[in-house]
């Protein structure tokens, strides 16, 4: 099975640590839920396939009706605790009534996907003909450092590599672009110092700076948000996308 939750047990209860304080995972919050409010109607029937702790859930269940699918035990007793609805460990989802999904979200998930190809084929039950498909994927390969390994990534896509990817997929995108653009200088020069360090940083870039350092790099990360729903920005450290199947040429979305 292409797996939905291949990053390792230490990371996602790390993640379960420290996401609800540490600026990038609450800043991104802001801009993915701005993001699909911005483009997309609200009181739809919604998947966060591989949906982790439920941090995003959470949002997306005010917003329209949330289902998650998560492969990690840890990440799903996350759920439990924060009392998100509707999250079932793979198999289980499987072994329920069929369900279809009006916008299915994959955030921060096909990079630990081995074979994108057969991982839509796996799911391709969730779909129906109109679904929406919302990507997140961390960007540019010279941006490739020790928290995608530690992470368990294959890959950093481009804006270019994720659409032939989801194209062969049967996927086309209406509305694009990439995001964490302002501090794009300074995670290129973090990454850049990381290949003259001998010693890795286990948890990758997951360590929870002081309280200054983690509000004032929210702050400007969150500035962001409308700028990534209302423009395309140029570069930056991740890339978000609004796809639909191809044949569905309704514009934008």
């Amino acid at each position: 099975m292409n797996s939905i939750g291949q990053m390792r047990d230490e990371m996602h209860q790390k993640i379960t640590e420290v996401e609800r304080n540490h600026w990038w995972y609450r800043a991104r919050r802001n801009i993915l839920i701005d993001f699909l409010k911005g483009h997309l109607p609200s009181g739809r029937k919604i998947l966060d396939l591989g949906c982790g702790t439920g941090f995003l859930l959470e949002e997306l269940n005010h917003w329209g009706e949330g289902w998650g699918i998560e492969a990690s035990p840890i990440a799903r007793a996350a759920c439990k605790e924060s009392s998100v609805p509707r999250v079932f460990a793979p198999d289980e989802f499987r072994r329920g009534e069929r369900q279809t999904f009006d916008i299915v979200c994959l955030f921060d998930v096909l990079e630990h996907v081995e074979n994108e190809e057969a991982f839509f084929q796996e799911w391709s039950n969730c779909f129906h003909s109109e679904t929406k498909l919302v990507v997140s994927v961390p960007a540019f390969p010279l941006l490739w450092g020790n928290h995608d390994e530690a992470s368990g990534h294959y890959r950093r896509y481009t804006r270019k590599t994720l659409h032939k990817t989801l194209g062969k997929c049967g996927y086309h995108e209406v509305k694009g672009t990439y995001f964490n653009t302002l501090l794009f200088p300074l995670v290129l020069g973090s990454r850049t110092s990381e290949r003259f360090r001998r010693k890795k940083i286990p948890h990758g870039d997951l360590d929870l700076p002081g309280r200054w350092a983690n509000e004032t790099l929210y702050r400007i990360f969150s500035l962001e948000s409308k700028w990534a729903e209302r423009s395309r920005l140029p570069f930056g450290v991740s890339y978000l996308g609004i796809f639909e199947r191809m044949g569905n040429e309704t514009g934008r979305a």
